[in-house]
C-alpha cells in the first residue's frame, strides 16, 4: 500500500530509492552485508524498501509475525540508535485489534522505545514512535480488508465474481485438505480474492503491481485516510 499512499497529495513528493548511491549513507547500515543470511542460500536478503523526499527518508521492513517486527526494529536500534527520528509498527489486527495493540505496546516498551497512548497515535519522543493496527485500529481484520473495501467500489462486478470464484474453488472435490490448507486460514479467502482480482487486472504480475497501477484506491477513496494521517504525524512534512 506504500505505492497507493504515494498517490496522495501528502506524499506525492516521495519517491522510491532504487540505487545505493541515492541512499543516505547513514541508512546503508540497514542493508545486510553478509550473504547468504544465516548461511541459508534459499532465504532472500532482508533489504528494506526505501522511500525518500527532500525532507525525509523512510525504510519499510516486512516481517512474518508481530514479534519479528519488533525484533527487526531492535536490531536497527542497536546498530545505530541515533540515526532514526521515528519508528512505527504497522500490523494486522487478526481476530482482536485490542489484544494486538497491547502486544505491540509491550514489545515497544521492551526494546526501550516510547509507547504512544493507543493505536493510531504517535508518541512525540524522541524518537517519535507509534503503531497502526490494520484495518482501522478497532476492527478485526487484515491488510487485505483495505484494498478490498476500496476496490469493491471501483471494480464492483470483478470483486463479486472473484468472491464467487474463491467460494466455488473452496469446495471443489479434487482439492484435498493439504491443497486448501492456506485458503482455510482466517484471512485465506480474502487473500485469494485480492489475488484473483489482481490476476485479471495485471495477469502474471505481483499483487503490489496491480495496486500500484490500477484503480484500487480511486479518487475519493477514504480507506487510507487514517493510515495516511498517522504517517503524516509520525514522519512530519515530506
Amino acid at each position: 500500500m506504500a505505492h497507493a499512499l504515494r498517490r496522495r497529495a501528502t506524499f506525492e513528493r516521495v519517491g522510491l530509492v532504487d540505487r545505493l548511491k541515492a541512499l543516505d549513507r547513514d541508512l546503508e547500515l540497514l542493508i545486510p552485508k553478509q550473504y547468504p543470511p544465516g548461511g541459508d542460500i534459499s532465504k532472500r536478503v532482508d533489504v528494506p524498501t526505501f522511500f525518500s523526499s527532500a525532507n525525509a527518508t523512510v525504510a519499510v521492513r516486512s516481517a512474518e509475525g508481530k514479534g519479528n517486527l519488533i525484533q527487526a526494529m531492535n536490531r536497527d536500534l542497536v546498530t545505530r540508535p541515533d540515526t532514526f527520528d521515528a519508528f512505527a509498527v504497522i500490523c494486522d489486527a487478526d481476530a482482536d485489534a485490542l489484544t494486538v495493540s497491547r502486544k505491540v505496546a509491550r514489545g515497544l516498551a521492551a526494546i526501550g522505545l516510547p509507547v504512544p497512548d493507543s493505536a493510531g497515535t504517535v508518541h512525540p519522543g524522541p524518537p517519535r514512535c507509534g503503531y497502526f493496527v490494520l484495518p482501522d485500529n478497532r476492527s478485526a481484520g487484515t491488510v487485505e480488508d483495505v484494498p478490498l473495501a476500496s476496490g469493491r467500489r471501483t471494480y464492483t462486478a470483478l470483486a463479486a465474481e472473484s468472491e464467487r470464484f474463491v467460494q466455488a474453488a473452496s469446495v471443489l472435490p479434487e482439492l484435498n485438505s493439504e491443497d486448501l490448507m492456506h485458503l482455510r486460514k482466517p484471512a485465506g479467502a480474502k487473500k485469494a480474492q485480492v489475488a484473483a482480482m489482481a490476476s485479471i487486472l495485471r495477469p502474471g504480475k505481483a499483487i503490489q503491481v496491480s495496486i500500484q497501477d490500477n484503480r484500487w484506491f480511486a479518487e475519493g477513496a477514504t480507506e487510507l485516510d487514517d493510515l495516511a494521517a498517522f504517517l503524516g504525524r509520525l514522519i512530519g512534512p515530506v
